[in-house]
């Protein structure tokens, strides 16, 4: 059970940024006081575009906190850096049981680091399983399925943002299941925090928040190298997007679904 928790845990961190969410991702705009929800979104797209467009790379602390309907809350902290057009490096910080555990992609290869048990995953990253990079376009397909209202503009770690309500559409689809609020930086177009609820569920709750956020600092390439760390194991190595346990990189990101729905 703590294996295959570990499993999902690990492969739910990779694709986050792409990311991540984290990975993740979602919204911007301009104070639109028309009640426009359609202005609202062509505003916001247009600062998502050019915000993304001028991003060249990034690297923040990416602090996530989940809550289940019985009041469970799991805190975790990773150091995140991104640089286009796909490469992304996860270092986990905290808690315990992840600590030291490791996510490399260098645009054409993944690996997967645990460091419990001092094995590592590798996968081919094919067009076929390559997930799309950067945080734009799940920012701008947000908007696009989704009603958006612009609430105020507010400052989180020393970036000025806007906060931004996302409501579903059809509550009968998937992503209808799923009320967001994000703090979307005005200059990048990147989201700062974000908080997801669930319809049905009154408690549980799912928070990304970026802090320490760098753009644009030239992170060399060899950032997204992979070191085989001493005496580790290679368990899988198919060059498909499954590993050779059964489990896939979409069957065990959770995050990455619930920041794309």
């Amino acid at each position: 059970m703590r294996t295959d928790f570990r499993q999902g845990r690990s492969n739910l961190i990779t694709i986050l940024v792409i990311i991540v969410f984290v990975a993740l991702i979602f919204i911007t705009g301009c104070i639109d006081l028309d009640g426009s929800s359609q202005t609202s979104k062509d505003k916001m797209s247009k600062v998502v575009e050019e915000g993304y467009a001028s991003v060249n790379d990034y690297s923040a602390i990416m602090i996530t906190t989940s809550v289940k309907e019985d009041g469970k809350r799991r805190k975790t902290s990773t150091k995140v850096w991104f640089k286009k057009p796909l490469k992304y490096r996860y270092e986990h910080l905290s808690p315990n049981d992840i600590k030291n555990d490791l996510t490399v992609v260098n645009g054409d290869r993944m690996w997967v680091y645990d460091s419990s048990e001092n094995t590592v995953r590798t996968l081919n990253q094919t067009p076929s399983n390559r997930p799309s990079a950067g945080y734009g376009k799940q920012v701008l397909t947000i908007l696009r399925i989704n009603d958006v209202e612009i609430l105020r503009s507010e400052v989180i770690d020393g970036r000025d943002c806007y906060v931004i309500r996302i409501t579903p559409r059809d509550n009968k689809r998937m992503e209808g299941k799923i009320y967001r609020t994000i703090w979307l930086d005005k200059e990048y177009g990147f989201p700062v925090r974000m908080i997801a609820r669930y319809q049905g569920y009154d408690k549980a709750s799912y928070t990304i928040q970026y802090r320490e956020l760098r753009f644009n600092n030239d992170i060399p390439n060899n950032k997204f190298r992979f070191q085989m760390p001493e005496g580790a194991s290679i368990i899988a190595r198919d060059g498909q997007n499954t590993f050779s346990d059964g489990n896939t990189l979409e069957s065990q990101d959770v995050s990455s679904r619930l920041l794309a729905e």
